[in-house]
């Protein structure tokens, strides 16, 4: 297909508008039983995934610190909820690690009383689905660095944009299945969506993987062109419902998709692997269910169950909503984001 790329002036950064561009060819994989993982990352892509879970005991305390210096906004829904009550989990735990939660207010400024976690509003994938949405998150980085309050980082934290509001079209040849999800705000409307420039044949919609991958693209390119040190993370999306289905085979792929990026990416990146963190338990098992196509078994990743569970050994009180996964699948999150910031502040992950 032909590149659809239309060029706007922001500021004095020229960003592309978002479009599915066909440039992650080399990264689709051909359909098997069992999705392959991407098993390893340069050093300069700082991952965060169930490998770095319990290493979050490792950060030296003054980068502990360092990091409650931070602002964090982790835009999305219900599930991004999770991030903030794993952070307050692990408090309770460990309370080495502090943190400030605002939760729909005014970004609170630094007064030392922990890493300041939290968003100002609900999110939607509205934030990348459309030019108005890059340039209203860019507006808003903006805004808090002239503030004198900048944020320090910031990304999506995904919902069930993959699978819901849509159901599946007819099947990708390459992959065989379908694809689902939701894009609200996208310019074709709120359609079912696949992993790149392609896919539009079958979902008629412009908005895929790519998509999302080139906004978080943008979002950096505009700190850099002005001087701001926000970093935008990349982040891949849940991993509950839908078990042993089409919807949650479809889902892996888009997952795996973001890790084929990341692998393949140039460059100093930062990924949070919220998928990966949450199909493993605390020993390590990784979690995965079997769907039946028509008589062959095809395997996709599950939440584990154990990260239901909310036995953590400490109690907090109820949230304020559902984020979809137990406390301590909540508590495996914050420790994995507490490592990320760690290094994203300065640490490298060894020196004390």
């Amino acid at each position: 297909m032909k590149n659809n790329t239309v060029l706007i002036a922001v500021g004095l950064l020229i960003i592309n508008v978002i479009s599915c561009e066909s440039n992650n060819k080399e990264n689709r994989i051909l359909p098997t039983d069992e999705i392959p993982p991407i098993t390893t990352y340069k050093d300069s892509q700082i991952v965060a995934d169930h490998n770095v879970v319990e290493l979050y005991d490792d950060i030296p305390q003054r980068w502990i610190d360092s990091v409650k210096t931070k602002l964090v906004w982790i835009q999305g829904m219900s599930h991004g909820y999770g991030y903030f009550r794993g952070a307050e989990l692990l408090e309770a735990i460990d309370n080495r690690f502090q943190v400030e939660i605002w939760y729909h207010t005014a970004e609170p400024e630094d007064v030392g009383n922990g890493l300041r976690l939290g968003r100002p509003l609900f999110g939607s994938e509205s934030s990348w689905t459309r030019p108005a949405g890059i340039d209203a998150t860019n507006k808003a980085i903006r805004n808090l660095y002239y503030k004198r309050n900048p944020y320090d980082f910031v990304w999506f934290g995904w919902s069930y944009q993959s699978t819901w509001q849509n159901g599946l079209t007819d099947r990708d040849p390459i992959y065989d299945v379908g694809w689902a999800g939701s894009t609200q705000s996208g310019p074709d409307g709120n359609l079912a969506w696949g992993l790149d420039a392609e896919d539009q044949v079958l979902t008629g919609n412009r908005v895929c993987m790519d998509t999302y991958l080139d906004a978080v693209e943008q979002f950096n390119q505009y700190c850099t062109a002005n001087a701001i040190d926000t970093k935008y993370f990349f982040s891949n999306g849940v991993v509950d419902l839908n078990a042993g289905t089409e919807l949650g085979f479809q889902r892996e792929l888009k997952n795996q998709h973001i890790r084929n990026y990341i692998s393949g990416r140039a460059g100093v990146t930062y990924f949070f692997d919220y998928a990966d963190i949450l199909i493993h338990n605390d020993k390590g098992e990784k979690y995965q269910v079997k769907w039946n196509d028509n008589g062959k078994i095809r395997l996709h990743d599950q939440i584990h169950p154990d990260n239901l569970s909310d036995n953590t050994g400490v109690e907090i009180g109820e949230g304020v909503m559902d984020d979809h996964v137990g406390d301590v699948g909540a508590v495996r999150l914050a420790k994995a984001m507490w490592w990320l910031l760690a290094r994203a502040s300065g640490w490298d992950g060894k020196s004390q």
